[in-house]
């Protein structure tokens, strides 16, 4: 059966119980605390760290909750991770009157409580069986069953009073250590766990249980030289559980740089928070993308061009300071200002030496203050909600066709190819490339795509691409990467050539297309190839179901009738749909 996956971003909502004391104003007691959390959360092995996020809202008319711990427990009701302070929540009175209110503002559509009843069946299925594969198979299945159904708005995709909603919302982001409440970490598992939430209401306490389940998956498949990470990752400027954010660098304290974070990511996640998560999912590098514009503009939380050089440090010290190693590049997004309308449009902005403004008269505004930075720049959700209004714009180097905030995007492959085939000159003398990827755009640890949509890099060398963020910026530049929506790994040569690197081929000699890879899961069980020959497409089918590494084949082999370049910069696939552009072009 073909599989292909475009997963969106999304966390769950479930069901509120209170417990304890009843409070007598509150008429329905599932409508007094506004309680979201994933279903899905994960981790990839060796790792056996998930980070839970927990969101909270007050339904209440009363403006004085107090939310005073948030704890994960065992099956034996023990705590294994915890909160505890005292935070206040506003009323939601007024924006929000009920749970399916928030949905409806926030875009969350839960799985159907059928897909949460498949999903435990499936997991009971897994621990009573000694087949591992099996086992494993069941776990991935649950897994899926778990997962939300749509994405989660993106903040730019609020209007403002949905932003107020979302402002009002608190999420807490706990760390769960798989290893004290399983000794089943050296295999695909699902845990099942309890969130404890203790508050006040009116002097009156309270007590909020919710069961859900943490899973370990296998880790991301070893691509040798090649490298998964993510372009296109935020933080919050709004941080209340570490020290006061400074305005200065001077008043910035070393020991706490890799603390902060500077834009609107919803989840209040520092740089360092986005760093362990992405260890926790088996990424190997980021790019932080915090939204780039000073005062005046906007009322969210944005980098701003005094705090460039406190930003650039806060990547360094997260990537140094910590092991395994998470290469964390400082990047960033622009803006052609903050509002929607025909002439928007997001621009990321990597390998910049200096600071790169927001904010101008269009599109070419940013091209231009990226190039003038040091930079190139990827276009980001070219069709997404806040799309790219002006492809004249030079100069761009790529796009998105895979974003947490749209998701696949026919429309965004479509306008990739064409570009490839149009600059096929430049392609060829290696003036240009059109580089595709798929990134999360994540800003909150909830989205599913966070972990999932992602981009294996080529550098030519097995070791992880280390403390300098050129080691990830030079192969994105080059075109050497290949980008997934779901974490699964495909490549190809061409002639034995890696993607971003031109070819020559002798008249009537063969084109020759090696494709390896291997599927994230062991439940996919095909794969289709599909290669563009001067526009037209040449299908293979793929047995994957044996093994996980069964995607290693020869699959295109054509002989030339005249002398061609076999060009090709970046690959893209989604899921286990694989597509590969051979451009020719005839030399006179």
């Amino acid at each position: 059966m073909k599989r292909v996956l475009a997963l969106i971003l999304v966390c769950t909502l479930l069901s509120v119980s209170l417990t304890g004391h009843t409070l007598p104003t509150v008429t329905a007691a599932g409508e007094v605390l506004y309680v979201e959390m994933p279903q899905d959360s994960y981790c990839r092995a060796p790792a056996t760290t998930v980070y839970l996020p927990i969101m909270r809202g007050n339904l209440s008319a009363d403006p004085s909750m107090l939310i005073r711990s948030v704890e994960v427990l065992d099956a034996k009701g023990q705590s294994v991770t915890a909160e505890r302070t005292a935070f206040k929540l506003e009323s939601l009175a007024g924006k929000a009157g009920s749970s399916e209110e928030i949905r409806k503002a926030l875009g969350i559509v839960p799985p159907a409580p059928a897909d949460i009843v498949t999903a435990q069946n499936l997991i009971t299925q897994a621990t009573s069986t000694a087949d591992s594969k099996q086992k494993s198979i069941l776990i991935e299945q649950a897994f899926f069953a778990s997962r939300a159904k749509q994405s989660m708005k993106s903040p730019d995709e609020l209007t403002a009073d949905e932003a107020k909603i979302q402002q009002l919302l608190k999420t807490t982001t706990l760390a769960v250590d798989l290893t004290q409440i399983t000794t089943d970490t050296t295999s695909e598992t699902a845990v099942p766990v309890t969130v404890r939430i203790t508050g006040e209401l009116s002097e009156q306490p309270f007590i909020v249980k919710q069961q859900t389940t943490v899973f370990l998956l296998a880790s991301l498949p070893n691509g040798g030289m090649w490298h998964p990470g993510d372009g296109h990752v935020h933080t919050s400027g709004r941080i209340t559980n570490v020290i006061t954010q400074p305005d200065t660098l001077s008043s910035y304290p070393l020991s706490a740089k890799e603390n902060y974070g500077f834009s609107d990511a919803t989840d209040e996640a520092s740089i360092l928070d986005r760093r362990n998560q992405a260890s926790s999912k088996g990424m190997q590098w980021i790019v932080v993308t915090d939204h780039a514009g000073d005062d005046g503009h906007t009322s969210q939380a944005r980098l701003e061009t005094d705090e460039w050089n406190i930003y650039k440090m806060a990547c360094s010290r997260a990537t140094t300071q910590y092991s395994p190693t998470v290469t964390v590049c400082p990047g960033e997004e622009l803006a052609v200002h903050e509002g929607f309308d025909l002439v928007g449009g997001h621009l990321l902005s990597y390998a910049n030496s200096g600071y790169a403004a927001s904010y101008g008269t269009g599109c070419g505004t940013l091209t231009t203050n990226v190039f003038n930075a040091g930079g190139f720049g990827i276009i980001a959700h070219p069709y997404g909600w806040i799309s790219w209004s002006n492809w004249n714009a030079n100069p761009w180097r790529g796009l998105e066709v895979v974003s947490g905030q749209s998701g696949y995007s026919a429309d965004a492959v479509g306008k990739w190819d064409t570009s490839l085939r149009s600059s096929l000159s430049d392609e060829i003398a290696g003036t240009a490339r059109r580089v595709a990827m798929a990134n999360s755009d994540v800003h909150n640890a909830a989205n599913t795509s966070w972990g999932s949509n992602m981009n294996y890099i080529y550098t030519g060398s097995y070791s992880v691409p280390g403390t300098s963020p050129s080691a990830v910026w030079n192969p994105i530049n080059q075109g050497s990467l290949t980008a997934s929506s779901d974490g699964s790994f495909a490549a190809a040569t061409v002639n034995a050539t890696y993607p971003g690197y031109t070819t020559s081929v002798a008249r009537n000699s063969t084109v020759s297309v090696f494709v390896t890879g291997t599927p994230a899961f062991l439940s996919y069980t095909n794969a289709e190839v599909t290669i563009f020959l001067n526009g037209y497409p040449q299908t293979s089918q793929i047995d994957c179901s044996a093994e996980r590494r069964q995607l290693h084949k020869n699959v295109f082999h054509h002989r030339s009738c005249r002398r061609v370049y076999s060009c090709r910069s970046p690959l893209w696939h989604c899921g286990q749909l694989l597509r590969i552009l051979l451009c020719q072009s005839r030399l006179r």
